[in-house]
């Protein structure tokens, strides 16, 4: 209750957590809240969710009616939304971009966050990646080689 108060004495209103979001996932904010089954999309709506319900202390309902969304999607997406705050360590006051890309790329981000010998590992270890996803992670080697050269 207390958080939710402070949040609101700041301003913070169900359109600015929108924009906040879109700011996130790298995405116009119109796109967060039209309809779609775009991954980006439903990562952006479900995190809007999970703080419109959380933080804000709205209902399912208010939130289904700005999203276009059934009580029971809404609360749905607001449990992954959590998923998604708790695995990426989203804030709304702290900025942080989300790389935007497919979730096949999701062990090469991990691997390639800890650190430049665990994306080897991995790269060595990438049958279950597909072509795309070795590609991918090769691009962030190049790119990281490339940068501690300049340093």
């Amino acid at each position: 209750m207390e958080r939710r108060y402070r949040l609101t004495s700041e301003g913070w209103t169900l359109t600015k957590i929108t924009e906040r979001v879109a700011e996130i996932f790298g995405i116009e904010k119109d796109q967060v809240v039209v309809a779609g089954k775009q991954p980006d999309r439903v990562r952006a709506r479900s995190v809007l969710a999970c703080w419109a319900i959380r933080d804000l202390g709205l209902t399912a309902t208010e939130i289904g009616k700005y999203l276009g969304l059934s009580k029971s999607a809404v609360s749905r997406a607001a449990t992954r939304g959590q998923k998604l705050i708790v695995d990426q360590s989203l804030s709304l006051n702290d900025y942080k971009r989300v790389i935007s890309t497919p979730s096949a790329f999701a062990p090469v981000n991990i691997a390639f966050n800890m650190g430049l010998q665990s994306a080897v590992f991995v790269l060595e270890r990438a049958e279950k990646l597909s072509f795309r996803g070795r590609r991918y992670l090769l691009e962030l080697l190049k790119k990281n080689i490339a940068e501690s050269d300049l340093d």
